[in-house]
């Protein structure tokens, strides 16, 4: 469902979380609904999530490899 259609104060509990950047930007990229200028940043917010969530993804793998402790031969 585009988040077009929530009241204001959802939408902006929802941009914050990476979920309408992975679904929601690409759907109105698609329709034609974000141009210009609103599309350089759209892109950028995605980047930025991505690139935030590798580095959290990271850093729980290291800290998880850490306390690994591995039974057998």
């Amino acid at each position: 469902m585009p988040l077009r259609f929530f009241p204001d104060w959802f939408v902006k509990i929802c941009y914050l979380t990476p979920f309408p950047h992975m679904v929601n930007t690409v759907v109105e990229v698609y329709l034609g609904v974000i141009q210009g200028p609103e599309l350089f940043q759209t892109i950028m917010a995605q980047a930025i999530w991505a690139i935030g969530l590798i580095i959290v993804g990271q850093l729980v793998l290291k800290a998880g490899i850490r306390r690994l402790v591995i039974l057998g031969g």
